[in-house]
């Protein structure tokens, strides 16, 4: 049996953050029921590249779809909501992913289906939460990351203009985080019977996440600066440093035994006092370490750094990262069989020992509204009922 086996989740969310968040439930057992409106449905199947083998939808879909079921339904109508209550009444979770206010406007709020389903654990991801004065604002990630001051102190020189990550740290973290809230719900939900409402805004969990800025500030009143700080690239021993090449290493030697190791390899031994001074060009101590990096090229300093085992690593590009050894040995690109092929995908960051997913059967991301007829089949209405539904456009089937 799989660790949520018997579990149904109804996913009215688009994008990332949702998609994520459901995909967890669905590698691990849980029936996840995708419902998706009359028009788009969820357009990150277009956006993106695709795998050769599947020009049909985009990688990032494909990566938190599979093993999940989709419903076309037209949840304006009297006839959609009634069909969305009839699912949710045999539901354990509902995600939702629209603007605040909009369920209620629709008829499906967690105030709603909590009277006909009082053990729902209703999970609604947001960007700014459920209240507030941006409570109504639209955002994704890059004005998350904007708002929570994230990007006025990501990078390492303190001038620099705002640069946007490589990678989408609100949303995945907004998945993550509701993954924990739900899994949390429903642990209570076995002590107390009853379900809850998990508000989950991005804005909150970037906010969370800027511990060290945040906490900054409130026990100095001084903002961190780009570059500047103690874990930010502001002192010598916790920098990057460029190459005679113009490629980079990270330094991350705080603790004193690494320091003196670099120092004393690199035959700077009047260094060794000057691990905490700042990252300055008036500092002669940093022009010294600085010019000793740019002396020799990046082929040459990783394995000198390697061998001395003191917290200095390459800065490595994605085709880099997947030819790592140590990052194939971890196996964070697992295959998973489709059509008579193997797909990649990014595994989870929740690893376990005696949890085990490989021996399941995976099923083939779904197309907007493939299981439309089967679900409603399952939900107890019949095949007439079904086909006045299809001729309405209360509901469509892909096949």
């Amino acid at each position: 049996m799989e660790v949520f086996d018997g579990i149904k989740i109804l996913d009215v969310t688009r994008l990332l953050p949702g998609g994520y968040a459901t995909q967890y439930f669905a590698e691990l057992g849980a029936e996840v029921i995708k419902v998706e409106d009359m028009g788009a449905g969820d357009y990150l199947r277009e956006l993106g590249p695709s795998f050769s083998d599947d020009s049909t939808m985009s990688s990032y879909y494909f990566a938190t779809n599979y093993n999940k079921k989709s419903i076309c339904l037209d949840l304006k109508t009297e006839e959609g909501l009634t069909i969305f209550k009839q699912m949710a009444k045999s539901a354990d979770i509902v995600i939702e992913g629209f603007r605040p206010g909009t369920t209620a406007r629709l008829g499906i709020d967690y105030g709603s289906l909590k009277e006909i389903n009082p053990a729902l654990i209703y999970c609604s991801i947001s960007a700014f939460g459920q209240n507030g004065p941006r409570s109504q604002d639209p955002g994704h990630d890059i004005n998350i990351l904007s708002l929570t001051g994230f990007l006025d102190v990501n990078g390492v020189v303190k001038d620099s203009k705002p640069a946007i990550p490589g990678t989408q740290f609100a949303d995945i973290g907004s998945g993550i985080s509701s993954i924990l809230s739900i899994v949390t719900a429903l642990y209570q939900r076995n002590v107390t019977g009853s379900g809850q409402y998990l508000d989950i805004s991005m804005y909150d969990v970037m906010g969370t996440w800027m511990l060290n800025p945040y906490l900054d500030y409130l026990a100095t009143s001084r903002v961190s600066h780009k570059g500047a700080e103690l874990l930010s690239g502001g002192v010598l021993c916790y920098h990057i440093y460029e190459t005679s090449d113009h490629r980079h290493l990270a330094f991350g030697a705080i603790e004193e035994k690494f320091w003196e190791s670099i120092c004393n390899a690199l035959g700077l031994p009047e260094l060794k006092d000057e691990a905490f001074t700042v990252t300055r060009e008036d500092n002669i101590h940093y022009i010294k370490l600085k010019e000793a990096i740019a002396s020799k090229p990046f082929d040459e300093w990783v394995p000198f750094f390697k061998r001395l085992n003191c917290c200095v690593t390459p800065v490595l590009t994605t085709e880099e990262v997947m030819k790592d050894a140590h990052f194939n040995a971890r196996q964070i690109v697992e295959k998973i069989p489709l059509r008579q092929n193997h797909f990649p995908k990014i595994r989870g960051p929740l690893p376990f020992s005696e949890t085990q997913i490989e021996e399941r059967n995976w099923s083939y991301p779904p197309k907007q509204g493939q299981q439309t007829v089967e679900i409603l089949l399952e939900n107890g209405y019949t095949e007439q009922q079904i086909n006045e539904f299809l001729i309405k456009g209360i509901v469509r089937n892909s096949n």
